[in-house]
């Protein structure tokens, strides 16, 4: 058979499509792809430590490497602190209302 365009395509398995969560309840389910309650459903406990890459590994963003910002949008009733991100003013008013704290990110 002759290599042509329409007859090229990636091997069997080198493609896979990543799982899509938090798309509403027909994507996969429902929760979001976290379960039902219990330890691993919500994303901070009271007094949490956040930082990007706890972000990363938690899987509540995706890329890093141009910062991450806090944004106030609702509402807050856990004290966390908060490291090493951007941080709005609505949302540190309503951080540190909470109890909790936001250490301003460095400059690099």
């Amino acid at each position: 058979m002759p290599l042509t365009l329409h007859s090229i395509q990636p091997s069997k398995g080198s493609k896979k499509s990543k799982k899509r969560i938090g798309r509403g309840l027909a994507s996969k389910g429902r929760y979001s792809g976290r379960g039902v309650k219990g330890q691993r459903s919500s994303y901070f406990g009271d007094g949490a430590k956040v930082s990007p890459k706890i972000l990363l590994k938690k899987g509540l963003v995706q890329d890093i490497s141009n910062g991450v910002k806090v944004l106030g949008h609702g509402d807050i009733k856990i004290k966390l602190f908060i490291t090493d991100c951007k941080v709005s003013m609505s949302a540190k008013e309503k951080i540190e209302a909470a109890g909790g704290t936001v250490v301003e990110q460095t400059s690099k």
